[in-house]
């Protein structure tokens, strides 16, 4: 009796730390810095972006993963800049845009867009490097637009 009551509140116990630990956003054991403007819902352009990439398998994979909410806003909203740089002095070297490959793991038939339009670009159709801690910079191909996708703020806990 004692051991089976010894196994219950473990149990319990055990359950009530992992319930306490998820509540927080860890990366790396690092605490996520969110920011306040992800609250807001997807506008219908954000939510037009993800279902061009997604397609049938939109809601699946945001329901499986929350999280993925914030990040796929924090892309849209905070991450991705285009600027137009006409000053040659001004520019940088860097990676044209038809050099990214396309993200076409759910949608197969993704195609680049033929004139580019910095209100509607739609940054989830590239494999951009958006897990490095650097910003990465592209080109857009024969125009002075450029692409910035900025690293992910957080701050170590420690």
């Amino acid at each position: 009796m004692q051991r089976l009551l010894f196994i219950i509140t473990f149990l319990i116990l055990s359950n009530n730390f992992v319930i306490a630990q998820s509540n927080e956003l860890y990366l790396n054991r690092d605490i996520v810095n969110v920011n306040p403007n992800l609250t807001p819902h997807f506008s219908n352009l954000e939510r037009s972006m993800l279902q061009t990439v997604f397609g049938v398998h939109l809601q699946d994979h945001l329901q499986r993963n929350p999280l993925q909410e914030l990040f796929f806003k924090d892309i849209f909203r905070n991450r991705v800049v285009v600027k137009n740089i006409d000053n040659p002095r001004d520019q940088k070297s860097c990676p044209l845009l038809s050099e990214v490959p396309l993200f076409n793991y759910f949608v197969k038939g993704i195609k680049r867009d033929k004139v580019f339009n910095p209100l509607t670009f739609n940054p989830l159709k590239y494999k951009f490097p958006f897990y490095s801690k650097n910003t990465a910079i592209f080109r857009v191909d024969g125009t002075n637009y450029f692409i910035f996708i900025r690293p992910q703020n957080y701050f170590k806990n420690h």
